[in-house]
């Protein structure tokens, strides 16, 4: 088994040959985390009500339409039907008359 050491060192090389990133739309977070990279797994946690879902529906939705990436949005509490719906309402303009 690897050291911590040996195991962040693993992860700053294969960060360092990503070919292909992508922002996350907050130039700190992207400062911090290097931003979207294919084959990574994102883990939002926090209290009731702080806007993971529609955050991470964001994320996916932005990743899969603008930039052609395959993305899997899962959701333990919610079922499929209700993950779609608020993808759509993430994306769609607000119309007011």
């Amino acid at each position: 088994m690897p050291t911590a050491l040996e195991a962040v060192a693993a992860l700053e090389d294969v960060r360092s040959r990503r070919p292909e990133v992508k922002t996350t739309g907050f130039a700190t977070m992207d400062e911090v985390t290097g931003g979207f990279a294919l084959g990574q797994v994102w883990i939002l946690t926090g209290t009731p009500g702080q806007g993971r879902s529609m955050l991470a529906g964001q994320w996916a939705l932005s990743l899969a339409s603008r930039h052609g990436w395959d993305t899997q949005l899962v959701s333990r509490r919610e079922p499929n039907h209700l993950v779609a719906a608020r993808l759509v309402a993430g994306a769609g303009p607000v119309l007011t008359q």
